[in-house]
């Protein structure tokens, strides 16, 4: 989980410094900012999932432990 938090923090900077780049340039090219925008979203989205994920197995195994029923 650690891997997907480090790449979603390089890609929201990433995005930033691009935005400031082009900010600074005066060159506020919408869609490289648009584009920006959305493949840090969809990472987002991804942890999210993958969080959701993490927490359901959690619940599965202490579900399970407590049965005593392990499989």
């Amino acid at each position: 989980m650690g891997d997907i938090l480090k790449e979603l923090d390089k890609l929201l900077k990433e995005g930033y410094n691009m935005q400031t780049r082009l900010n600074k340039a005066k060159e506020s090219s919408k869609i490289d900012v648009i584009n920006s925008l959305i493949l840090s979203l969809k990472k987002e989205l991804d942890y999210k999932e993958h969080a959701l994920k993490i927490g359901y197995n959690i619940t599965k195994a202490n579900l399970m432990s407590k049965q005593g029923v392990c499989e």
